[in-house]
């Protein structure tokens, strides 16, 4: 018999809210890739994206995917977003507006040029010089201006957008926008839908 708290299924978000999943595909600095989609509370599919990622680290991959994510949800007008990526750093670095202590080990300098990038944006965006802590906290305070929060999810219910990330990484668009389901992705996405469980182990 599995333990309950193994099998992992992803959750439709509740009505009225839209779900974002994110997920960052990491191979080697030439190879690297994002992927996210939107869905309604009956989980059928409203947005996708994925592309190549400009990505040092695995962690780097992960920030672009939301990066991204929360670009179109400010260029499409969208709110109450609920935005799940796989990566428990990534998630604790938007939620505190700074990269917590361990984004840094390992790659050295990965947490400063997730800044750099995300300030680029930022100032671009809205005019505004993003360079301090400071600045970060208030790229917080813009996300939660479209009602938007951020949660972890488990990589087993993340396998849709962990699809897209694969497909970013094999091609040499920076950004794919689509109304329709890959069809690499379809299997997943209908898995989802249905509240198909995965094993944790």
């Amino acid at each position: 018999m599995l333990c309950r708290d193994r099998v992992i299924t992803w959750h439709l978000p509740l009505a009225g809210e839209i779900k974002l999943n994110t997920d960052g595909s990491f191979y080697n600095p030439k190879k690297s890739g994002f992927g996210g989609v939107f869905r309604d509370s009956s989980g059928s599919w409203i947005l996708g994206f994925y592309g190549k990622a400009e990505s040092s680290s695995s962690l780097e991959a992960e920030i672009w995917a939301l990066y991204r994510g929360l670009q179109i949800i400010l260029d499409k007008g969208m709110s109450n977003v609920k935005i799940e990526s796989d990566s428990s750093v990534a998630v604790q670095y938007l939620q505190q507006g700074t990269p917590p202590d361990n984004a840094t080990s390992g790659a050295g300098v990965v947490g400063e040029q997730i800044k750099a990038r995300v300030a680029m944006w930022i100032k671009a965006k809205f005019n505004i010089k993003v360079y301090t802590v400071e600045d970060f906290k208030e790229a917080r305070r813009v996300a939660a201006g479209t009602n938007s929060s951020f949660s972890h999810i488990f990589r087993q219910a993340n396998q849709t957008v962990d699809c897209l990330a694969h497909l970013g990484s094999q091609q040499e668009d920076d950004l794919i926008v689509t109304r329709n389901v890959p069809f690499a992705a379809r299997e997943f996405v209908m898995a989802d839908a249905l509240g198909v469980g995965h094993l944790r182990v």
